[in-house]
């Protein structure tokens, strides 16, 4: 970590709590910056879910990716938006 590190803020089109986060694979060796996430999000808190088990447990999943060094954030409601595993312009 740097003494200053830089911070971006995103929207991601999703209200809610986040309730699990999985590392994608991707195929770059040269791009160590360069991550792509699976994002699930419920509406719901967990505690709210807990207190009341009426309550549905929908649930969305966000697809992230994100690259550091120039701080892009592309976020898709699919997988299928990175079933290229080529890695960013700026990684080529």
């Amino acid at each position: 970590m740097d003494e200053q590190p830089a911070v971006a803020l995103q929207p991601l089109g999703a209200l809610g709590e986040v309730i699990d986060v999985e590392w994608l694979p991707v195929k770059s060796a040269r791009c160590v910056d360069w991550a792509r996430l699976e994002l699930t999000v419920s509406p719901l808190t967990k505690a709210a879910m807990q207190a009341n088990t009426a309550l549905q447990k929908d649930s969305t999943k966000l697809y992230v990716e994100i690259f550091t060094s120039n701080q892009h954030l592309r976020i898709a409601s699919s997988r299928q938006a990175f079933s290229s595993d080529q890695p960013p312009r700026q990684c080529r």
